[in-house]
């Protein structure tokens, strides 16, 4: 679908001309549809602003400035998404129709796009899927698959095989692509369909998706029985029940990308993620943020690195429409570039926590991470934790920030593990999930067997080392000594 020359360097109008030649529409309707958009009318009325075009085809205006090119669906009579832009004109979604869905292609954060072929895969556990391949530099290469849907009425929330083999945002931007299709098509609400109920997908669906009870309560629906079902060989309904909301893409820069809905709720650097805190919490979250601020000027907001409770370092500047008004310099890294690697405690702590905090099944792989990964400390510009050249490394100004605060010392400490340690949970996650999903089905009753004994004994483990590591960083808390 995506024409081999395509490249995201091109201007907005040839990128537009590009992508409707590719996805077949009719000569006059490709014409009217590409001066209208261009015209910037569309994405200047706002929400809801339909242009007509010939033929039954029209132009909307979406949520901050998005536009979309529709017509309806023969059979349903729904509106038909072929073509979305955002508020700078840059093509966001591809939709190629028959009776069905053809093809989609779905732009991702950074470079390349997300290509979604139905039918064109099959999975032991469900049957017929629909292919995802990652797209970049005219070459496509297939990475993943869902459950098989019917696009044109979309029943349920599908599963993917291998979620830890997406490259970073594509999950998202599939659910997302999803959640517009069911408002489209007038769904209230649709519900999770598959055997991986895990709470890394929660928080990807809620980016796209809302929900009715709180935060913790409706998390712990979700993850109820997870691994159970897993290992039931089925897909199982989940009880939680999702209404799309859709966020609004907005690239600022070809590298920079806002994702807006109740305002900037996350934006991209590259591949990088900055999300906006969640939770009813006394302070801000450690990592990647993105938080608001209120001023002279009005409503900004940052993307920058936070660390323990305070920002530490701001990257991106955003106004209230996820325009980006400043980028701060990159940091040079540290001269001393990577430091120690992690004492014994230390490592102790972070297998032990990481693998108390995941599903039983990751259990095992975790564990095996702990016995021959090297972790170290290092400067890191933009992250918590990040994987090089199959070493763990984590940000060693944690250490810098403790000076900074007016907290008591036990507290304080105990707000440095736990931003280190929230920081790598997410990449041991991922690479256990890797293996997870490489494991024969036939051995994972006894993988669930060995994950829930590999949990309590880190429970054990913690309740040694946790007390002993505080007790080490209000000694002092200097980075050779830990």
């Amino acid at each position: 679908m995506i024409p081999p020359a395509f490249s995201t360097s091109h201007s907005p109008a040839r990128q537009i001309h590009e992508l409707l030649t590719a996805i077949e529409l009719p000569g006059p309707v490709a014409q009217e549809a590409g001066k209208a958009l261009q015209s910037g009318d569309i994405a200047s009325k706002g929400d809801g602003t339909a242009h007509g075009l010939s033929g039954g085809w029209w132009l909307e205006g979406g949520p901050w400035g998005t536009a979309t090119l529709y017509d309806r669906h023969p059979r349903t009579g729904h509106p038909r998404p072929w073509l979305a832009v955002d508020r700078n004109l840059h093509p966001y979604r591809l939709w190629r129709w028959r009776v069905g869905l053809a093809e989609a292609a779905l732009r991702l954060p950074g470079e390349g796009w997300l290509q979604l072929t139905p039918g064109a895969a099959r999975h032991p556990l469900w049957g017929r899927s629909d292919a995802l391949a990652l797209w970049r530099s005219g070459v496509a290469r297939e990475v993943a698959s869902c459950a098989a849907l019917d696009y044109t009425s979309i029943a349920h929330i599908p599963p993917l095989n291998r979620p830890g083999h997406l490259p970073p945002g594509a999950g998202e931007v599939l659910l997302n692509a999803l959640a517009g299709l069911l408002e489209n098509q007038a769904a209230t609400g649709v519900t999770y369909k598959g055997p991986y109920p895990t709470e890394q997908l929660f928080h990807s669906l809620r980016r796209s998706f809302q929900f009715t009870p709180p935060l913790e309560e409706a998390l712990q629906t979700f993850v109820c029985g997870e691994m159970e079902s897993a290992l039931s060989g089925r897909s199982v309904e989940n009880p939680l029940t999702w209404t799309p909301a859709p966020f609004a893409p907005l690239w600022s820069a070809p590298d920079v990308l806002a994702q807006l809905r109740d305002g900037a709720e996350s934006v991209w650097l590259g591949q990088t993620p900055f999300r906006r805190a969640w939770g009813a919490i006394g302070r801000l979250e450690a990592g990647a943020r993105v938080w608001r601020e209120e001023g002279e000027e009005g409503i900004r907001y940052w993307a920058g690195l936070v660390l323990l409770g305070a920002p530490y370092r701001r990257v991106l500047l955003l106004d209230a429409q996820g325009r980006l008004l400043k980028r701060e310099a990159t940091p040079a890294e540290e001269s001393e570039g990577q430091g120690p690697p992690l004492s014994d405690l230390w490592r102790e702590t972070l297998f032990a926590w990481a693998i108390l905090h995941s599903t039983a099944a990751l259990a095992p792989g975790i564990a095996r991470l702990a016995k021959d990964m090297p972790v170290m400390w290092a400067a890191l510009p933009y992250s918590l934790a990040d994987i090089r050249e199959g070493r763990l490394l984590l940000q060693k100004a944690v250490f810098a920030q403790l000076a900074r605060l007016e907290t008591p010392e036990s507290e304080a400490a105990m707000m440095l593990i736990s931003d280190v340690l929230a920081g790598a949970l997410p990449l041991l996650r991922r690479m256990a999930q890797r293996r997870l999903e490489e494991f024969p089905p036939a051995r994972l009753d006894a993988l669930l067997e060995e994950g829930r004994a590999t949990q309590q004994a880190a429970g054990k483990t913690l309740e040694r080392v946790v007390p002993a590591l505080v007790k080490s960083l209000l000694k002092g808390p200097a980075l050779n000594s830990v």
